[in-house]
């Protein structure tokens, strides 16, 4: 791509992520105006019970605007970091299924099922907190599971995010004496928040590092600390949200510190995660420049043998084929693959007269070429790490037999490694069915065939059965990387 190419694309990426934000601001201001007009609309009494509407909107106004504001920010999100389309009606749907919302039909249902239940127990202050944060939870969870649903994020993501959201409200709530104070703290509490982590937000909502599920124990601790909080004004009607002294002051400081508590994990699970990711980034980087070496080393051994660097391609990804199917971890079965292209490397040590010879080899020239499994132990020897450790073992015992009959130490069954026992079938395999100096290549059912019926002699029988599930791919192994 052009330089102007490049630059055309950035401008209209610019111009593009502008119009989006644009458009999520315009729909917000129409649905605050919306409510303003609805707000005068109300004033006129008599007409569809607009008084008890009026009073409902009156008390609510801030829950509408914290549920607006979760709505835009999601809505931006999900364009700016995921691409998603048919944002105004995403825009609405979280406008609806906000915790700010919820928490308004949400009362009405917990005061009507509480009039039922005053029926069965007698009524009390207690039952009645109580009764509100396990309705308010109840309330919680299920729009919650809407939430994952329409977010299309990992679970323990969308949880946490909408947790966060709803302890923000539940703040604001506490600090708040008047609607107007609730909209300032709003904004305040949310400006805050979006300035501590607006570096952080494409990790966030990307990554898959971060240990969500270690925070959302914390996030429903804090919401039920504050809801419990607020539970103190009906518990003690004196101590009310709209009076400032030293009982509202310390519930405050209380809601105020503990919040603070749970924002400094949020950011440093955030600052861990990225700093995990790193690492990962510079030990995969690493390990692809170990693997391009291992690589380049296995096949200088190949080539003095007269087979191609694809042998050594084929064989490691049989192995972790196989590896996988064993139930050897992905991580475990990456350094598996990396770690069995170094099989044969003790050839390097045999005379080029003798591994080059296209004749059949006598029976003392045979015995010189096993001894590049001794060779293979000997050069591996002086190094360390997992990779190297696999590779040292895979190298030594690759020839030995699940009989008893091979070489070098003559080991039977389990006594090899499983690492070395996987590398002998999947040697052999390749082996029979490419071409060499001295051979044709077999047809692939006919190599097929040849090791399944040395199963329980040569070759481990589990590692067989494990080759017969997995042949399918082995197979397109060998069609990608032919010689």
């Amino acid at each position: 791509m052009s330089y102007y190419e490049k630059h055309f694309q950035y401008e209209f990426n610019v111009q593009n992520e502008q119009k989006i934000f644009l458009d999520l601001i315009y729909v917000t201001i129409n649905v605050i105006l919306w409510l303003v007009f609805l707000s005068d609309l109300v004033f006129i009494k008599g007409l569809f019970m607009l008084t008890a509407l009026e009073e409902m909107f009156l008390y609510y106004w801030p829950k509408l605007v914290a549920a607006l504001y979760f709505a835009f920010m999601n809505t931006w999100i999900m364009a700016k970091f995921f691409k998603r389309k048919k944002l105004p009606l995403m825009f609405i749907t979280m406008f609806f299924i906000s915790s700010a919302f919820v928490s308004i039909p949400g009362e009405y249902f917990a005061s009507f099922f509480y009039s039922k239940l005053v029926k069965i127990v007698e009524p009390s202050t207690g039952l009645y907190v109580i009764w509100n944060i396990t309705s308010d939870f109840i309330t919680i969870c299920i729009f919650m599971l809407v939430y994952i649903k329409v977010i299309k994020l990992p679970a323990t993501r969308s949880i946490s995010i909408y947790i966060q959201y709803a302890c923000l409200e539940r703040l604001c709530m506490i600090l708040a004496n008047s609607a107007v104070s609730y909209l300032i703290i709003l904004l305040l509490l949310h400006g805050h928040v979006l300035l501590l982590l607006k570096d952080d937000l494409n990790y966030m909502t990307k990554t898959d590092t971060m240990r969500w599920d270690k925070l959302l124990f914390h996030e429903f601790g804090l919401l039920f600390i504050l809801d419990s909080l607020y539970g103190v004004y009906i518990i003690s009607p004196n101590v009310g949200t709209n009076t400032i002294n030293f009982q509202t002051i310390w519930i405050d400081m209380i809601a105020i510190l503990t919040s603070g508590y749970i924002m400094a994990l949020i950011k440093s699970a955030t600052r861990e995660g990225i700093l995990s990711t790193h690492k990962m980034d510079y030990m995969r980087q690493f390990q692809e420049g170990q693997e391009h070496i291992i690589q380049t080393f296995a096949e200088l051994s190949e080539a003095k043998s007269g087979e191609t660097g694809q042998h050594v391609k084929r064989v490691a990804e049989y192995c972790k084929a196989i590896a996988v199917n064993m139930g050897i971890d992905e991580q475990e079965a990456e350094y598996f693959r990396v770690a069995a292209m170094m099989h044969d490397v003790g050839k390097l040590l045999i005379p080029k007269d003798i591994i080059e010879k296209p004749d059949k080899l006598t029976p003392e020239e045979f015995e010189i070429v096993k001894a590049h499994t001794v060779y293979g132990d000997e050069l591996l020897s002086k190094s360390e790490g997992n990779i190297i450790s696999i590779a040292r073992v895979v190298a030594h015992q690759h020839h030995e037999r699940w009989d008893g009959k091979g070489y070098p130490q003559g080991l039977a069954g389990d006594q090899i490694n499983l690492y070395a026992q996987i590398t002998s079938v999947a040697d052999v395999y390749d082996a029979l069915s490419s071409k060499r100096a001295y051979k044709d290549a077999w047809k692939p059912d006919e190599a097929f065939n040849e090791i399944v019926k040395n199963k329980g002699t040569q070759f481990s029988p589990a590692v067989v059965d494990a080759f017969v599930s997995v042949y399918k791919d082995i197979d397109n192994v060998r069609e990608k990387y032919q010689d």
